[in-house]
């Protein structure tokens, strides 16, 4: 049975009615991208600054790879920061799309349900990765078998099916983290059992609140540009000549906060709560219409 658009637009919806939420949300939100930034920027600082100026000219492939490299374990320790916040984040709007009355904080906590979701994120991270990482291995081994173009075309056909598959689990499985909080276990495939049937219906949905989060985040990004403008005098916020988060000491510009702040407490939190609330309402759709929240 096909499912109401409505769902894409429940994030919309969460801060018509209650727009206080983008208050501690952003707080949330800010919190959690300042950190990763700071991580970020004392692991690999230089090399996400090179990364910028060189992906606004034309990038040379041997040098973005090993810049990325060298960013890579930064990623990986600010990992925990991304993965507590969207646990806390993701529990808060699960809190709000149902309607609870205690809207106390934001419905931030941290208990039993966040440590669920915290394994959820985890789990679907090595999910991903292992998935990612079993085609790229196969478009390896066909450079290998066959040389030259022909070897060349399939491992770019395989990236391709890697990211198509990746896509495609990510959806199928998109519901985990609302069962998992409805049902107070950790469920990560149950969520194989709710979206059958209805692929076409969730992929319609999330690629419309998709398409509505980089709205918004355009938007927001304007609204950025004009605010370090009137602050500074800089001509954007974008590109590695408008922003240096290459040194702590940079990162304490007054330029770079009131970027971090109005993306990391405004814009963040704004376009989370679309992405989110997206599998979260369509949960409960699929939910009312009597669909057994239980694995197959």
């Amino acid at each position: 049975m096909n499912l109401s658009l409505d769902f894409a637009f429940e994030g919309f919806r969460l801060i018509r009615q209650r727009p206080k939420l983008i208050l501690f949300w952003g707080l949330l939100t800010l919190i959690g991208n300042s950190l990763i930034a700071v991580i970020t920027t004392v692991m690999a600082g230089p090399a996400l600054s090179e990364l910028s100026h060189v992906a606004a000219q034309s990038p040379d492939p041997q040098t973005t790879i090993a810049l990325m490299t060298e960013i890579a374990p930064a990623l990986a320790a600010g990992m925990p920061v991304y993965i507590l916040t969207s646990a806390v984040m993701t529990a808060a709007i699960c809190r709000a799309v149902e309607g609870e009355s205690d809207e106390r904080f934001g419905f931030l906590r941290f208990g039993k349900h966040e440590v669920l979701l915290i394994a959820v994120e985890i789990v679907m991270l090595f999910v991903r990765v292992i998935a990612m990482a079993g085609f790229v291995i196969l478009g390896e081994a066909s450079v290998q078998a066959l040389p030259g173009a022909a070897g060349e075309g399939l491992s770019a056909l395989a990236s391709v099916l890697g990211l198509g598959f990746a896509g495609w689990l990510s959806l199928r499985l998109s519901l985990n983290a609302a069962q998992t909080f409805d049902e107070a276990r950790l469920n990560i495939w149950g969520s194989f059992d709710l979206t059958r049937d209805r692929f076409w219906s969730l992929l319609v949905g999330y690629a419309t609140a998709f398409g509505l989060a980089l709205v918004v985040m355009f938007l927001c990004m304007q609204v950025v540009d004009g605010a370090l403008v009137l602050a500074s005098g800089m001509t954007s916020a974008k590109g590695a000549d408008g922003l240096d988060m290459s040194t702590l000491a940079a990162l304490g510009h007054p330029s770079v906060i009131l970027y971090l702040f109005l993306t990391g407490g405004v814009m963040s939190p704004l376009t989370a709560s679309i992405l989110m609330a997206a599998p979260i309402a369509a949960y409960r759709q699929i939910r009312a219409l009597g669909k057994p929240a239980t694995a197959a």
